[in-house]
């Protein structure tokens, strides 16, 4: 960075990656609870829905652990199965938005049946805005991610070329 000395460059990397990954967390967690709730009071879901936000699930904890792999080991590796995750949970977070925005019940019956009672699934597929809102949200949240992740990335490769560097001094 231009305007920092290397190590409070590393510090506003990690600070941004935790407030980052704190929101992510935030916004599954309400998600996870929405859902839980909704089950709860005996409502059911699509299977579609189900798969969707399973995966999105499944692959947050696959960035979330690749992430603390990385920020304690340091390593490259670890670093690029972060992005790896973030690129998928990004494509499954679009999936499920397009499916949302798609008829949310196929059938009259089904559609009687979501009249009945309120549902907030049935409600927000038809505020397109919203699920839009939220697509834009996640898309800034997901490219900071990748962004803060790029630099994470270039500070590790940097640290280990010096490493390297400092091995090979030390053999001559």
């Amino acid at each position: 960075m231009l305007c920092c000395s290397k190590k409070q460059s590393k510090q506003a990397i990690r600070v941004s990656l935790i407030i980052s990954v704190l929101v992510d967390v935030c916004l599954c967690a309400a998600l996870f609870v929405s859902l839980a709730y909704y089950w709860i009071n005996g409502k059911s879901f699509s299977p579609h829905y189900i798969v969707g936000f399973m995966a999105f699930f499944v692959l947050f904890a696959g960035f979330f652990i690749s992430l603390m792999v990385a920020v304690h080991t340091k390593d490259i590796r670890a670093i690029l199965v972060s992005v790896a995750f973030t690129v998928a949970r990004f494509i499954c977070a679009i999936i499920v938005v397009i499916s949302w925005m798609s008829e949310y019940h196929s059938t009259e019956e089904a559609n009687k049946a979501a009249k009945e009672g309120e549902d907030p699934y049935e409600w927000i597929s038809h505020r397109k805005a919203i699920l839009l809102a939220f697509a834009g949200i996640y898309i800034k949240i997901f490219i900071s991610q990748l962004f803060i992740l790029n630099r994470y990335y270039s500070h590790a490769a940097e640290t280990e070329r010096e490493a390297k560097e400092r091995e090979i001094d030390m053999e001559f």
